[in-house]
């Protein structure tokens, strides 16, 4: 049998006598082959990985080199060479540290633990080392903290401090094993010792990593010196998750205000991201995916052992650089001699932990890096901002709209809309001295109307709280969207104005479903689908898509479509840059309308009276548009 042990050490046994291979990059090719067990690797792929700077015919020749030294040492039992490709034989009669560590079925843990005895090939400092390095170290946490967790359960203080002890020399600093030391000697009485561990570890990390113990520790800390009951278990392995060894990493980007309202949707993300492993919110642009997608993070922060990432896919045009985008909000360096995609998967696969992936629209031709992060990672999950979904197998969508908002009520009910809170505090940032009198939340009531709640708009609109009255907002936002604009030094471009909002959604629709938009545009309070197909001549396939793209809203209870007011402003300005097309949408608006009253005059007078006055409620908006066009 062929012993190989590379945990700590580099040291290779046939039979029990120890074998040395002079050569290194002999060395550093049977490492690679071994942890790649049953891979056929092509030569020309060894030789760039283990000779990056020399040329091809000198990589291969010193490969062929490295693969005569290593035959010699081992023989040829345990390798499958050819002319093409070279591998480690599976069938082979060895035994290795590292298959022993990584094992899943159900064994002693102090058998599996005690084969680390210190990082992956210590020494050697290629890229796919560290990569290897890291995710061995990452099983051995996990599965000492089985131990340690274990030990405590059956209440064996010994043997407790003793692997506790042994993970702390490792020259890691595993808060987990300082935890167990802390419960062992609290269980022993050696409170003094508890003291000891505690400042132990504060000196370790304040020196490694600059930081404080975990709210975990503390809490134990003062738990057992004020003689608490605890769970021992608990504070070194929870709930069946792993506690991390250090704190939990996140890049949430810090938000200059408070975020108000949404509990309901809140909730809802939670729940669904609760039972699904890639979940996309949808909706248009500035009405708050983003910072609700921020808040959720934050909120679910302490279910992934190793934290939430935010991605910002704004800033990049092409599919090409996403792998690159995911890499450096994971701070993952990316080696230039390893194809990047299965660099970032091989990370990804043993780690838990949420990617909130924001302004996925314009990116969604590289959506498959999202499939294959979620099938090759068991332990990520994917929440995704778009503007339309991004046709994934097992993807939950939901559709965010806008902020709540009052027709009518006390000054106490109007207030305690989402959609109005965020009108006054914005408001007072604008103009300190804002108050939300009686008359001004009128206004404000009218403005969160016409604007339906969204939050962009809402803030667009009260940047003017120092320079108008909210009366005079309502007034100018009934005559044009321009006064939705507002120059704010630390927002992007597209978030300035309404309009540059509305620009980006309208480039990433076709020009057919621009037409059919803007004659839909046409419509108020919502439509069906016939009327639709008859006034816009927008077939389901269109209309379907618009909805996807987060264009218009499908109740599938009422069966009716509807456009957020702001948006079907946009599209009638663009519809009226067209006489012709303005005129002959309009024209099929009021025949539509003409006729469905006609259809349903005679049901007013028999006994279809009542289903006659509820389909002419539901479009009350339409026939009173259709009525003032035909009579002006």
């Amino acid at each position: 049998m062929l012993e190989i042990r590379l945990l700590g050490q580099y040291e290779l046994r046939h039979d029990g006598v120890p074998i040395e291979i002079p050569s290194r990059p002999a060395r550093t090719l049977l490492a690679y082959l071994v942890l790649t067990i049953g891979t056929h690797h092509p030569r020309e792929r060894l030789a760039g990985l283990l000779w990056p700077d020399s040329n091809e015919s000198n990589a291969r020749k010193n490969l062929r080199q490295a693969l005569w030294r290593l035959r010699k040492a081992i023989g040829d039992s345990y390798l499958l060479v050819d002319t093409v490709s070279a591998a480690f034989d599976p069938t082979s009669d060895f035994w290795l540290d590292i298959a022993v560590l990584e094992d899943t079925a159900e064994q002693d843990l102090e058998t599996v633990v005690s084969v680390f005895e210190g990082e992956l090939l210590p020494g050697f400092y290629g890229d796919w080392v560290l990569l290897e390095r890291d995710r061995l170290n990452a099983v051995f946490e996990r599965k000492m903290q089985r131990l340690l967790a274990q030990l405590l359960h059956e209440q064996r203080w010994a043997d407790a401090l003793n692997w506790a002890e042994r993970w702390i020399a490792q020259g890691q600093i595993p808060e987990a094993a300082y935890r167990a030391l802390m419960v062992s000697h609290a269980a022993t009485g050696e409170l003094s010792k508890v003291e000891a561990v505690y400042q132990r570890c504060v000196e370790a990390l304040q020196q490694e990593v600059g930081v404080e113990p975990s709210q975990e520790t503390q809490i134990l800390y003062d738990s057992l010196l004020a003689g608490g009951a605890v769970q021992p278990y608990s504070y070194v392995e929870g709930s069946g998750r792993a506690v991390s060894p250090t704190p939990r990493r996140l890049n949430l980007p810090a938000q200059p205000t408070s975020f108000i309202g949404r509990e309901q949707e809140l909730a809802e993300i939670k729940r669904l991201l609760a039972n699904t492993r890639l979940l996309t919110l949808t909706g248009p642009g500035g009405i708050g995916k983003t910072r609700l997608a921020l808040q959720v993070a934050a909120d679910v922060l302490d279910q992934f052992t190793h934290g939430v990432h935010f991605v910002s896919l704004a800033t990049i045009r092409s599919p090409d650089h996403l792998v690159q985008l995911i890499a450096d909000a994971l701070e993952f360096p990316l080696s230039s001699h390893e194809d990047p995609e299965n660099q970032l998967l091989r990370f990804l696969r043993n780690r838990q932990l949420l990617l909130v992936m924001d302004n996925f629209e314009h990116l969604l031709d590289g959506a498959d890096i999202v499939s294959k992060i979620l099938q090759s990672a068991s332990g990520v999950k994917v929440l995704a901002t778009s503007r339309e979904k991004l046709e994934l197998q097992g993807e939950t969508t939901l559709g965010v709209e806008g902020l709540h908002f009052p027709d009518e009520g006390s000054t106490e009910a109007v207030l305690a809309h989402d959609a109005i809170s965020l009108f006054v505090e914005s408001a007072r940032r604008a103009h300190p001295g804002f108050e939300p009198s009686a008359a001004n939340l009128d206004h404000a009531r009218r403005i969160c109307r016409m604007i339906q709640g969204m939050p962009l708009a809402i803030e667009l609109a009260t940047a003017w709280a120092d320079t108008l009255t909210v009366q005079e907002i309502a007034d100018e936002l009934e005559r044009s969207l321009d006064i939705l604009s507002r120059e704010i030094r630390d927002v992007p471009d597209r978030h300035r104005n309404i309009r540059a909002v509305f620009d980006h959604s309208w480039s990433l629709i076709n020009d057919t479903e621009r037409e059919i938009f803007m004659r839909i545009s046409v419509f108020r309070g919502g439509f069906t689908r016939d009327a639709a197909q008859h006034v816009a001549g927008a077939s389901l396939e269109l209309l379907a898509a618009l909805v996807g793209k987060s264009f218009l809203r499908h109740d599938p209870n009422l069966g009716r479509f509807e456009i957020h007011e702001l948006m079907r402003q946009y599209a009638q300005e663009r519809l009226e840059e067209s006489p012709q097309a303005s005129i002959s949408a309009h024209e099929g608006h009021a025949s539509y309308y003409a006729r469905f009253m006609h259809r349903r005059w005679d049901h007013l007078k028999d006994g279809r009276q009542i289903a006659a006055l509820d389909e002419i409620d539901a479009d009350i908006e339409n026939v009173r548009t259709a009525w003032r066009y035909c009579t002006s």
